[in-house]
Parts: C-alpha cells; structure tokens; sequence
C-alpha cells in the first residue's frame, strides 16, 4: 500500500477509515447483515461502498488533481457540501489537513495523520467515530464527550453570535442564526436547549451569556483571536470550516490586496482590504495571523504582522 493511497481525494487521511483500517488487516467491514466491504483507499481500484459514487472522488478523477486544493474551481459547491455534511462531522477537518499537506509534503503528513490515529494507551488503531480504542477499551475523548456534528454547529453558532457583538448586537434570536449558518431554527433552538436554559421565548438569546455558554461547552472559555491575511482557496476553506473556534480560536478578519475579492462576503466576515492589516490587528488585540497569500508575497506580510504586534 503506498502513501499516496492514503491521502483522499478530499483531503482525509484514509488510514482514519474504519473499512480502511480493516482491510489493511486482511479482512473487511460488515455494512449490513452478511455483507462485507473493503477499501484501500480513494486513489486505489478497491474503494468502500460508502466513498464509491463520492462526487468529490469522481470530479477529481475527471479534472486531474491529486486533491481538491490543487484544483483551481477549490472551494466549489462539491466541497461545501462535503464540508457541511451532518452524518460525517469530520470532513470539517479537510481545509486543514490540506493546507497542512501542502506544507510538509505528503510523506511527512502521512506519518504524522498515521501517528494521531494510534492509541496512545495501547497502541492499537481507531477510527473517526471512535470513543473507545477497539483493543483496549480506553477512553479517547472527555468523560462528558461532546458529539463531533454538535460541537461542529456550535462553533458555527459561536462565530455568529462574536460577529453580531461586533457589531454592537446584544441579542441574537435562533432565526438570525440560521440564515447565517444555513442550520434549520429548531435544530438551534434544539441544540442550545440541550444544554440548560439560554433565553427567553421569544426575546432571543443574550450575546454575551450565549457566547460564554458556548465557549464553556466548547472548553474554549479564553477566546483568542486570529486574522487571515489571503482570501484565496484556503483563506476562504478556514473561514468556513469552523474549525478555529472549536479551539476556542476566533477569526476576527480576513484581508486581501485584490480589488476583486475585498468587500466580498465570506461567511459572517467581509474581506477587508490589505492596508488595513496593521490597524485591525490591533484593533482585535490578535495574538496570531494566517499568511494564505503567494510565495513571494508571504515575506512582506509577515515584515507588516511583526510591525503591527
């Protein structure tokens, strides 16, 4: 099996693939009674039945690229719905891993993906819906563990709610939080409710309680703040991943020198133009920034960040 099988066409880490795991160890993966599946990955001739009619797999095949960052369409409506899909909160990963992928070359990020899904009890491997190591039973997450696809929109909620404070908000009901972050109001509602008790019927949700309920469920109480610097394909993939704030990360903005792109919307963000790097770093008191620009553009910014600190 060669490294290059591991990489999905997505940007996941094949090897994380419980159909994946199980072949590489001779057998295969029951899906339904009696019925077995095997996978070595996307980039191979055997695919499991759950990743075989993947449109982001055939698009790939079909355009060239070894992934989607490579892809000049990227991010395209394929992978925004990959990104937003309930049943598999981990796709979510994907922007990340890629960028990653792209700085440190395939076969470190081989090794270093193979290492993060070993036990670090036992040795043994899991896979990405695991809570418990299949060998030895330990416990892989908190007691009081948080589903992947819950603590996904609640991050989603958290950047939505940080936004309209921002904007000198102090209420936010579950309606206004749907239309930014396309989950249904009851599935808000729903989720916020499981919980304890946030608001009041019909008044909405107070921003500055909310967002301090959230950040505790999270375990990201000490937000901090971050700035990307390139509105470009993974700019724009880490603003809407969500990813940040389940880390209790908060993307305050994102600028770009082109015309084209600043003004633009990007989620709950709107692309600020690059001169005004330094005065809203200090604006948001940032402790980091993303440099997602060109090669030989990445240098100045960094001079500028460093001057701005």
């Amino acid at each position: 099996m060669s490294l290059d099988e591991t990489l999905g066409y997505c940007g996941l880490y094949c090897g994380g693939c419980e159909a994946f795991q199980a072949t590489a160890k001779g057998t295969g993966i029951e899906y339904e009674p009696g019925s077995f599946t095997t996978c070595r990955g996307c980039n191979s001739s055997e695919v499991s039945i759950w990743c075989s009619d993947c449109e982001i797999k055939t698009c790939a095949r079909e355009r060239g690229p070894r992934y989607c960052l490579q892809c000049e369409s990227y991010p395209c409506e394929k992978t925004k719905r990959f990104l937003d899909d309930p049943k598999c909160p981990y796709h979510s990963d994907t922007p990340a891993l890629m960028a990653r992928l792209s700085e440190i070359g395939l076969e470190a990020w081989a090794d270093e993906q193979s290492r993060k899904w070993i036990c670090k009890s036992c040795g043994g491997p899991f896979d990405w819906f695991s809570e418990r190591c299949p060998a030895c039973g330990v416990e892989l997450l908190p007691e009081k563990r948080l589903r992947m696809s819950v603590a996904a929109r609640l991050s989603r909620y958290l950047q939505v709610a940080n936004q309209a404070a921002r904007e000198g908000m102090t209420s936010i009901s579950s309606y206004q939080i749907s239309l930014y972050t396309g989950v249904n109001a009851t599935q808000v509602r729903r989720d916020l409710s499981s919980f304890g008790k946030f608001g009041k019927r019909g008044s909405g949700y107070e921003i500055e309680f909310l967002c301090g309920r959230i950040r505790d469920i999270l375990g990201a109480r000490s937000s901090r703040s971050v700035v990307i610097v390139g509105a470009g394909r993974i700019g724009e993939a880490l603003v809407r991943s969500g990813l940040f704030t389940e880390e209790g990360i908060e993307i305050s903005a994102i600028f770009d020198s082109d015309p084209s792109k600043i003004g633009g919307e990007l989620g709950v963000l709107t692309v600020r133009p690059a001169t005004e790097l330094a005065e809203q770093v200090k604006r948001h008191g940032a402790v980091a920034a993303v440099i997602a620009v060109p090669v030989q553009a990445a240098q100045g910014v960094a001079d500028e960040l460093v001057r701005a600190a």
